[in-house]
């Protein structure tokens, strides 16, 4: 537990508790690049990784993030569930406690829809 005091002499009551999680770390994603309509299932791989509430993704370009809960899988995996956005390419960070971020530049790419403009044969 954590007491605090203003003077050396006096200190709180509280008995408030501190937790030190070391930083996660992300090494990898699979897959390595998803649909920008959302819905991919990303596993991010590393290391330091704690089931907490605010366990998160986070999928960041120099411009703009988005970020998405977590699921803890081992304290080496954990899996996200993309939104929709921008095609283009982000890297993937992982925060313990919703402010602290990784930042290993691992990478990820939004691809366009895939649109299907014909089907041959159309029979068979």
């Amino acid at each position: 537990s954590v007491d605090l005091t203003e003077n050396g002499k006096y200190f709180t009551r509280e008995q408030l508790v501190f937790k030190y999680f070391p930083h996660p770390r992300v090494l990898a994603v699979h897959p390595p690049r998803g649909s920008s309509l959302g819905g991919t299932t990303v596993i991010v791989e590393g290391r330091n990784f704690v089931d907490t509430p605010n366990l998160m993704c986070r999928f960041r370009t120099s411009s703009k993030h988005h970020t998405v809960p977590a699921f803890f899988v081992s304290n080496l995996q954990v899996r996200c569930v993309t939104n929709q956005t921008s095609p283009g390419g982000t890297n993937v960070d992982v925060t313990l406690n919703g402010l602290d971020f990784s930042s290993d530049k691992v990478p990820f790419e939004f691809h366009a829809p895939i649109q299907i403009k014909s089907i041959f044969p159309t029979a068979g």
